[in-house]
């Protein structure tokens, strides 16, 4: 047998060890207390892992250990967790350190040890560790009026805080009154860092009284803030709700309340439609205590008419007798819908706004008996009488016409009344001035006076307009078609245009003054002026040594005189005397009854030489 037997052995050997390929690291955040933080040690073959192997993990400053979870692994994915316990903090975020056996092995099939080295771990910096809860401070409220303390129907209630560090959007909770807010449209905003507003729009079904909150809120780690952040603001809703407007003489029932959006159908030839104007507190009643109630105002928001009541014009203030009615009229000869809101001031100064009233006004819903004839057009006097409430240069006279165009001889019952339909102002406060009784079919004013504004009455200006309407009493009353005077403006050969002026500054008496005495300066003018302070006050230049001070407006004298003071400070010196400079208005006003300007020029100013100052 020439055969020869062979024998062939092959042999495998692994002499190469698993390494770390890459490190996964918990995803972006913050972590609050019981929160894991998981690494995966993915690597480059399968591994057997005995034992509780770990990864040094440092908290802030603290040295922590990520456990191996066996369960929770795969041969090529080991899982290491941390679980945050309370007092870890760590706000630059977490560092991954090594990987230990603690005691155990890791090794591949040939047992081959891991080599323990983390390689391409992912980036930490923004795996934060929060285990505080926030706080809040710098917490207030208040509502956007003028009076931040009070709050308004459409008003807005604003709360206002500051977290200790960045939170979530919190929640908010108001309650007005004690009772729940009617809009929980709550808005929030972040307005900058960790500073939040939470704000809310009053309603007038919120209940009268302070506001109360309560702030729900929690950081981006999930750890509550004071879950009873609870607190009474110092907004408080006016004693007053939305009032209603009754009508006296109307379409159905004369004593019934109305919707403040109800319309009615009216004559405009009726002698205008009687509004009054009902006060209710929160529960709908009227009010019984008007203490808190400093003004009530109405206005035309639509259409072409005239409120009157003192004064009269498309937006006047109501005068109550304290039992929170407020009576006024509707006057319109035009066919159409006025509509009217109105609001209520409180003695805090917050006005409270309301919604509409709408009239129609249809012309003829009635025949008319004849018409208001204008005999004597009216005529107002000079710019100084429009001011001050002059007399009309002309007074009115009236007749009535019959439905033939006939004087109406035989009545002696109907009253004229008289009313401003354009331009804002006043007929003698709406006294009995405004009405005559017709005496043989004619009525003639003697008393007329219109108290308005040049602006309204100038060359410029679109004049004042008297409507006169006819009020026959009875139950069949004869019923006239109002009439409209021509356009009255003021009359300039009557009016004044001269601008008052000094005539003499009388100044301290000689002497000398020391700290804290007052130097007062006496201006005298020529007429009788009105001082207006609201936008600054006036002031005389005073020069002390080599000093300028003011000298400030304090008070009127008698009606021609200014007096202006300046109180000497310390360290104040003046050995030559003073000296007297010029007046300036800073930002006030100096007017005599036609509203001209004093030249501010200060005339004959007396000696000042021997008035020093030590």
């Amino acid at each position: 047998n020439d055969n020869t037997a062979a024998t062939q052995f092959n042999w495998t050997f692994d002499s190469t060890g698993p390494t770390v390929g890459s490190v996964a690291v918990p995803s972006n955040g913050s972590y609050k207390e019981d929160g894991v933080l998981n690494f995966i040690v993915n690597t480059t073959e399968a591994v057997n892992v005995v034992g509780t192997p770990q990864i040094a993990v440092t908290v802030g400053s603290t040295a922590r250990e990520a456990a191996y979870v066996a369960d929770a692994s795969t041969s090529t994915a080991l899982l290491f967790r941390y679980t945050v316990v309370a007092g870890d903090t760590d706000t630059d975020g977490v560092l991954v350190g090594t990987l230990g056996l603690n005691g155990g092995t890791i090794k591949d099939a040939a047992e081959n040890a891991l080599n323990l080295t983390l390689n391409t771990v992912g980036a930490t910096i923004s795996v934060l560790v929060d285990t505080t809860a926030p706080t809040l401070s710098d917490v207030g409220i208040a509502s956007d009026n003028e009076s931040p303390t009070v709050g308004n129907i459409r008003d807005n209630v604003i709360l206002f805080f500051t977290a200790s560090e960045t939170i979530g959007q919190p929640t908010v909770t108001f309650q007005s009154g004690g009772a729940a807010i009617a809009d929980t449209s709550i808005t929030y905003d972040n307005t900058a860092g960790t500073t939040w507003t939470a704000s809310y729009a009053i309603d007038t079904k919120d209940s009268l009284g302070d506001v109360s909150y309560e702030i729900i809120f929690s950081d981006l780690a999930g750890n509550a803030g004071d879950q009873n952040f609870e607190r009474n603001g110092s907004v408080n809703l006016p004693p007053v709700t939305t009032p209603c407007f009754s009508n006296c003489g109307g379409p159905e029932d004369p004593d019934a309340p109305t919707e403040v959006t109800a319309t009615y159908l009216v004559d405009p030839n009726d002698g205008g439609f009687p509004v009054t104007l009902v006060l209710q507190d929160a529960n709908g009643a009227q009010l019984t205590d008007t203490s808190e109630i400093s003004s009530v105002d109405v206005w035309i928001v639509e259409g072409e008419g005239v409120l009157s009541t003192n004064p009269t014009g498309t937006q006047i203030t109501l005068t109550g007798d304290g039992d929170a009615l407020y009576d006024f009229k509707v006057i319109s000869l035009s066919d159409g819908t006025v509509a009217i809101s109105s609001s209520v001031t409180t003695v805090d100064g917050v006005t409270h706004e309301f919604d509409n009233l709408e009239v129609e006004f249809v012309a003829e819903v009635t025949e008319q008996t004849g018409t208001v004839d204008i005999v004597r057009q009216p005529a107002l006097s000079g710019n100084t009488s429009v001011v001050t409430g002059g007399l009309l240069a002309t007074q009115p006279k009236i007749r009535l016409l019959d439905s033939d165009g006939l004087l109406d001889e035989e009545n002696n019952e109907t009253v004229i009344e008289a009313y401003i339909i354009q331009g804002f102002g006043s007929l003698n406060g709406n006294g009995p001035e405004t009405e005559v009784q017709v005496r043989g079919g004619v009525a003639e004013f003697d008393l007329l006076a219109l108290t308005g504004d040049l602006i309204t009455a100038g060359a410029e200006g679109e004049g004042y307009k008297l409507i006169f309407i006819a009020n026959t009493p009875g139950e069949n009353p004869k019923r006239y078609t109002s009439a409209i005077s021509d356009v009255m403006k003021f009359n300039e050969s009557l009016s004044d245009f001269t601008a008052p002026t000094v005539t003499t500054v009388d100044v301290p008496l000689p002497g000398s003054y020391r700290e804290g005495v007052a130097l007062n300066f006496t201006v005298h003018t020529s007429e009788s002026l009105t001082v207006d302070t609201t936008g600054g006050t006036p002031q005389i230049a005073v020069t002390i040594g080599t000093d300028e001070a003011q000298a400030a407006y304090v008070s009127a004298g008698t009606s021609n005189e200014l007096v202006f003071s300046y109180t000497v400070q310390a360290g104040e010196t003046d050995t030559d005397g003073i000296s007297v400079g010029a007046l300036g208005l800073n930002g006030g006003t100096i007017k005599d009854f036609a509203l001209n300007n004093m030249d501010p020029t200060l005339n004959t100013v007396g000696a000042t030489t021997s008035v020093l100052v030590d």
